[in-house]
C-alpha cells in the first residue's frame, strides 16, 4: 500500500470524532472554531434579522454569509458549500433565481444535517435577496433547507469573527 495513502487515512481518522463528524475546538469563551471562523453559541431566543445582526455587532461579531452558514451542512451534498443549490454570496441572491425549483432542500430522514448540532433550527445570515428589499437567506437545519424569507420572521442564529 502507499505510505501517503496511508498517512492520509490516519490523518482523516484524527480528524474526525467517535459519530464521524468532524473535531470541533472550543475557545475558552465557549465559541466553535470550524471552516476558519468561530462560531458563537447559537441564540437562546429567536429574533428579527436586524436584532440578531445588532446583537453581533454588540459582541463584535457579525452574521455569517449564506455560504458560510452552508459549511455547517452536513449529508446534504445539493446544500452543502459547493453543492448544487446556487444561493452564493455575492453571486446568487435573487429569491426566484437562486432558490426557486432549485436543490435547496434534503429529506428530514437524511439528517442531522448540523456540524454543530442545530438540527432542529433554522439560523439567520447576513445576505440579503438581491431582488426583494427586506428578504434574508438563512438555513433550516431540520431539513438542510436554504431559502430567504422576511427579515421581520423570529429565526435563532450564531454569530461569526
Amino acid at each position: 500500500m502507499n505510505k501517503y495513502l496511508v498517512i492520509f487515512a490516519v490523518l482523516v481518522v484524527l480528524a474526525c470524532s467517535d459519530d464521524g463528524l468532524p473535531h470541533i475546538d472550543y475557545t475558552a469563551d465557549g465559541w466553535a472554531i470550524y471552516a476558519g471562523l468561530e462560531w458563537s453559541p447559537r441564540s437562546t431566543s429567536s429574533m428579527k434579522w436586524d436584532k440578531a445582526e445588532e446583537y453581533c455587532a454588540a459582541l463584535g461579531a457579525r452574521l455569517p454569509t449564506i455560504d458560510e452558514l452552508r459549511r455547517l451542512i452536513i449529508n446534504c451534498p445539493d446544500t452543502a458549500s459547493d453543492g448544487l443549490c446556487p444561493a452564493s454570496d455575492p453571486d446568487c441572491l435573487n429569491s426566484q433565481e437562486c432558490y426557486v425549483g432549485q436543490p435547496c432542500q434534503c429529506k428530514r430522514e437524511d439528517g442531522p444535517f448540523s456540524v454543530l448540532g442545530d438540527d432542529l433550527y433554522a439560523l439567520w445570515s447576513s445576505s440579503e435577496s438581491s431582488d426583494l428589499e427586506g428578504l434574508f437567506w438563512y438555513v433550516s437545519f431540520i431539513d438542510a433547507l436554504v431559502l430567504p424569507t422576511v427579515g421581520g420572521t423570529y429565526i435563532s442564529f450564531r454569530c461569526v469573527r
